[in-house]
Formats: C-alpha cells, sequence, structure tokens
C-alpha cells in the first residue's frame, strides 16, 4: 500500500505554522514541515488529519478544507484551516514556528500546495 501523508495549513494573523524536524526524528530529520502525520489502515484521510493535529498539536480542527494532492512517491495531501479550539502546544518535541514565507518550508510538495491556498 502506497504511504498516504496528510499534512494540514493552519493560518493566523496571515502566518502559517510550521514545524521544524528534531535532527534525530526517523522520518524527514531537520525539514521544515507543515504538521502533518501517516494514514493508519482503517482511517479515512480526514479522520487522520484530526487525529494527528490532536496527537501532536493538541488542537480540535474545524472545517478542514482539502488544498492540493501530489503523487510522487507516496500520496501527500494538504487540508487548510483557520478554525480549531484549544492552545497550540507542541507535543513532539519539534520547534513550532510561525511564518508567512513558503520559502523555509522543505519539500516541494509543502510549496506547491501552499502555492495553491494563496492563489485560490
Amino acid at each position: 500500500m502506497k504511504k498516504i501523508i496528510v499534512a494540514l495549513i493552519i493560518e493566523k494573523d496571515g502566518k502559517f505554522l510550521v514545524e521544524k524536524r528534531d535532527k534525530l526524528n526517523d522520518d524527514s530529520p531537520d525539514k521544515i514541515v507543515f504538521p502533518a502525520g501517516t494514514v493508519e489502515e482503517g482511517e479515512s484521510n480526514e479522520q487522520t488529519l484530526r487525529r494527528e493535529m490532536q496527537e501532536e498539536l493538541n488542537i480540535i480542527i474545524s472545517n478542514p478544507k482539502l488544498i492540493h494532492r501530489e503523487d510522487h512517491h507516496g500520496l501527500d495531501i494538504h487540508w487548510y484551516t483557520s478554525d480549531w479550539t484549544g492552545e497550540i502546544t507542541n507535543n513532539e518535541n519539534q520547534e513550532l514556528l510561525w511564518t508567512n514565507n513558503p520559502e523555509v518550508l522543505s519539500f516541494q510538495s509543502s510549496k506547491n500546495a501552499l502555492s495553491k491556498f494563496l492563489n485560490r
């Protein structure tokens, strides 16, 4: 089965939340990415997105909108929301940053998703 990654573009005050992965992270060490996770067997993409945001950031998201799908070595699916409850906390030992600079993102699929979102 192809690996499916769901990521979330979270916007607040014109900036986007990204995380700098720990250098010891097994998946994408030292990379700057949107909060994301891998779809597990039996989960829908949206269920995974909601679970991952609660686990990683301690938030409950509402009204996620599908922004971009990109298929390469796996399937990257990017969603967007500006609607969540809870206080964003770092539950994964990764540095959380708010930025409005798309060039900080490490992967082209994330840059493509953000570009698509900004030009909607």
